[in-house]
């Protein structure tokens, strides 16, 4: 089914009632797709939905008119795969296996795990990074690069940053991080770590959690959310926020315009973004109370 007509030179889309006609084009009898006035040159693209599928799909003017069925490139792989080898994907056709390992040192498997590894398990596999990248740190291999840098070189990548962005902040990933973190806290050795040793603790927060009774946790990660609370009682679902008058900017010490160096975000910012914070984790039901460094 026609859609309309991409004109690539001018990055433009047309959609306005098209239609295949019989036209003349420099001198040539032709057919082509026409939208309103407009007739698709050679170096245009086709709109059309799959006639399988009926994804929307867009391909070469060329292309589009030698073709008999108008297919997306997923499908058109399946149709080709399946005439020429009786699956649906190349891959999974002996004789292609074969021919990629006619070269190969690897002996061939019959059937789709075809390729030996060294282990499936998730968790061996991590060790198993782990160990190599040991090996690669001892000898040396590692030592001249400066990571620091490439990683900055990365995050200038405004499509790198915006799509780790989107990310981080995607559900999978949020359960990922809430799946590691309640892991790392059914280990008593990292919740006491946490708690007395304080990695990322402040003196301030320290004091004010000595000052508690048994029933509350410090920095503890809530389900299903990217955020680690100050401290919190699991009887009462409380939540105490201990704001830094430096890291916070605290107004009676700051102005809305002061610039916080460390932070990267004017007291204005901060502000808004702690909000923000609060207001999050109070829709998830919790009770927060915020205590300042200095009143």
């Amino acid at each position: 089914m026609l859609i309309g007509i991409v004109r690539t030179k001018i990055n433009d889309t047309l959609k306005d009632n098209p239609k295949i006609v019989n036209t003349i084009i420099s001198g040539n009898k032709t057919y082509t797709v026409k939208c309103g006035n407009y007739l698709a040159r050679s170096y245009d693209k086709i709109i059309f939905k799959c006639d399988n599928c009926g994804i929307e799909t867009s391909i070469g003017k060329r292309i589009f008119f030698n073709r008999d069925i108008q297919l997306c490139s997923k499908c058109l792989t399946e149709k080709t795969s399946i005439e020429k080898y009786k699956v649906n994907s190349p891959n999974k056709s002996e004789k292609v296996k074969r021919k990629q390992h006619k070269n190969s040192k690897r002996k061939y498997v019959d059937g789709n795990n075809y390729r030996l590894r060294k282990t499936k398990n998730k968790e061996e596999l991590s060790k198993l990074r782990s160990k190599n990248a040991k090996k690669l740190w001892e000898k040396g291999v590692y030592k001249n690069v400066d990571y620091s840098s490439i990683v900055k070189k990365r995050w200038e990548n405004p499509e790198y940053r915006n799509k780790n962005i989107k990310s981080n902040k995607s559900k999978i990933s949020r359960n990922k991080k809430s799946v590691a973190a309640k892991k790392h806290w059914e280990n008593q050795e990292y919740r006491n770590k946490m708690s007395k040793i304080g990695i990322r603790i402040s003196k301030f927060q320290l004091n004010v959690f000595n000052n508690l009774n048994d029933e509350w946790l410090m920095e503890y990660p809530i389900e299903n959310t990217t955020f680690t609370v100050d401290m919190y009682n699991p009887n009462t679902n409380e939540v105490i926020e201990c704001y830094g008058d430096y890291w916070h900017c605290n107004p009676k010490k700051y102005k809305e315009y002061y610039y916080n160096k460390r932070v990267k975000k004017t007291a204005k910012e901060i502000w808004a973004s702690d909000e923000e914070r609060i207001n999050a984790i109070e829709k998830l039901g919790y009770k927060v109370k915020i205590i300042w460094e200095n009143l």
